[in-house]
């Protein structure tokens, strides 16, 4: 199980801490399959890099499976990241001089696996994705759809019990998408625990249950909504930011006029004083 407790994270930019996330309180049980939606910096991907143990939290809790990810060493980490966690990316990140057998076989050569059983794991897990008769491609010679199918190869050819995809429709076409998705929806029924980033609710429907990102906070994490209701959540943020971007905006020309009022009663003192020189002179 995935638990996220009070987390923070921010980074030092220009002498100043930039907060990514903030007061992050989230829970996903094991076997769930749950999108991850937000515009674009609103946190979402810094939240996927947490979970997926790629990047550490500011401060706050991170519990996987019961354990403080925060007490792992970074060989720990990288254990976990190779045997507990499938990564998926938009940009599949395959290796273009090694074939799709080779690059199915990336995960267990750094786990240590020997050749014999590397080689027959992943040509099973290139059989499970449909990609049985393209093993010997190289990644250059494979469509789109074909590469992501090898990148989730890669991603569960060491049976890891989460799997995180980061836009992995984003790259593709409408219908080959869907097949994508049907692919995750399989390793969840299986009892993989499938977490993924989306911009589109048409994707984030497949999965049971959608998180809201926005601005470093979570705004929901209930149901799966449709596009319009998603867009509307993203305008009402866009709306936020224009009210707060205007009322900084009055706050500064009040400033302004304050200052410049204040400015004006400086310059009128010194003609008072003259004046109240000039009326002794008299008397």
């Amino acid at each position: 199980m995935i638990r996220l407790k009070k987390v923070v994270k921010s980074y030092p930019v220009a002498g100043e801490d930039l907060v990514v996330l903030q007061d992050i309180d989230l829970q996903i049980k094991n076997g769930e399959f749950v999108a991850i939606m937000g515009p674009s910096g609103s946190g979402k991907s810094t939240l996927m890099n947490i979970i997926g143990c790629l990047d550490k939290p500011t401060s706050g809790e991170y519990l996987l499976n019961g354990k403080q990810v925060s007490a792992y060493d970074e060989k720990e980490l990288a254990g976990v990241r190779n045997q507990s966690v499938g990564f998926v990316f938009q940009q599949f990140q395959l290796l273009p001089r090694l074939n799709a057998l080779q690059n199915v076989e990336l995960p267990m050569i750094y786990a240590g696996v020997g050749k014999k059983e590397r080689i027959d794991r992943a040509q099973e897990a290139l059989e499970k994705v449909g990609l049985g008769d393209r093993m010997d491609h190289l990644p250059n010679a494979l469509s789109g759809g074909q590469k992501q199918r090898v990148a989730i190869a890669r991603a569960i050819v060491n049976e890891p019990n989460i799997i995180l995809a980061d836009e992995p429709t984003g790259a593709l076409d409408s219908k080959t998408g869907v097949q994508i998705m049907d692919m995750f929806t399989l390793l969840n029924k299986e009892g993989t625990t499938v977490i993924l980033v989306t911009h589109e609710a048409e994707i984030a429907s497949y999965a049971n249950r959608t998180i809201f990102v926005r601005d470093g906070k979570l705004t929901s994490a209930g149901a799966v909504v449709d596009q319009e209701s998603y867009e509307k959540l993203v305008a009402s943020g866009a709306e936020e930011e224009q009210e707060q971007e205007e009322r900084s905006i009055t706050e500064n020309e009040e400033s302004v006029h304050l200052d410049e009022s204040r400015g004006n009663e400086m310059k009128i003192e010194p003609s008072l004083v003259d004046h109240q020189k000039a009326e002794e002179g008299k008397m």
